[in-house]
């Protein structure tokens, strides 16, 4: 059963990746020099109004918009683009969500296929590679900040107790179910917060000073609210963005397919059966 989870979260992975390897294509954009303003007409710039949303992520998100996204040219893997016309996969097009996360080639794009090899000091850590590729928020490539990534945006309150986190729409897991705010709801009801159960935790920097967990919210489909009491979330996207699976493996919980082996849902279920199932 282990090998299958496994399996099913390296392929949602590789599902996922498939909207990575779509790269756009450069726009050319020209602008015409502005005019120097006369002393009789100065031109005053209008003021710049602060918001809850921190700065620096504000002044470096580099996002496209989906309006720029959709109008652009995508490409894909070679291997792809043959599955692609064999009819065994859609076109890069129907595989990407709406709003697409775009990491921006600083070279060149490397020769695609071969053989990974790492090492690691625990046969268990074989699968650390796939925490790298899908935190809901990452690092940038020159590691200045943060940017979404299976998140769309995310921001704060002004006392920083309350953070806000938008998902992306058209995210799929490997089976093709969408990702969306049931699964963080899955997550945290059903499994770190169930109360007859000892075999999972709240993360520490969810908890209040005294302890307690926050608040979790989920207003909508795409849209994941935290609340703390007394505690600031400015640090929340470190944590988010580590990509270690201690970070990144509670949070990627697909709800439709682990209801399966949960108590409440499967009659049969057990917690321990869910326990392992879930370790991957």
């Amino acid at each position: 059963m282990k090998d299958k989870i496994r399996k099913l979260v390296m392929d949602r992975r590789a599902f996922l990746k498939m909207g990575a390897m779509a790269g756009i294509g450069a726009i050319a954009v020209s602008c015409a020099p502005a005019a120097t303003p006369t002393p009789e007409a100065p031109v005053e710039q209008p003021p710049v109004e602060p918001t809850a949303t921190s700065e620096a992520i504000v002044a470096k998100d580099t996002t496209p918009t989906p309006e720029a996204a959709m109008s652009a040219t995508y490409k894909e893997a070679p291997m792809l683009a043959d599955m692609v016309k064999a009819g065994t996969l859609p076109p890069v097009e129907e595989r990407l969500p709406a709003d697409v996360a775009v990491t921006q080639v600083v070279d060149s794009i490397g020769k695609y296929g071969g053989t990974l090899r790492v090492g690691t000091a625990d046969h268990n850590y074989g699968d650390i590679k796939m925490y790298f590729t899908d935190p809901p928020i990452k690092w940038r490539a020159d590691m200045t900040g943060y940017e979404p990534g299976l998140a769309q945006g995310y921001e704060w309150s002004d006392d920083g107790k309350t953070f806000t986190l938008k998902l992306r729409k058209g995210v799929r897991w490997s089976d093709g179910e969408p990702y969306t705010s049931a699964d963080w709801k899955f997550w945290w009801e059903e499994l770190v917060n169930a109360p007859d159960q000892k075999l999972f935790s709240i993360p520490g920097w969810m908890r209040n000073n005294d302890g307690t967990p926050f608040t979790m919210e989920f207003p909508d489909e795409y849209t994941v609210v935290w609340k703390s009491v007394d505690r600031p979330m400015w640090i929340d996207p470190y944590y988010m963005a580590q990509g270690f699976w201690e970070f990144a493996d509670p949070l990627m919980k697909p709800a439709h397919y682990l209801k399966q082996f949960h108590p409440k849902y499967t009659p049969d279920a057990t917690w321990e059966g869910l326990d392992k199932i879930n370790k991957w």
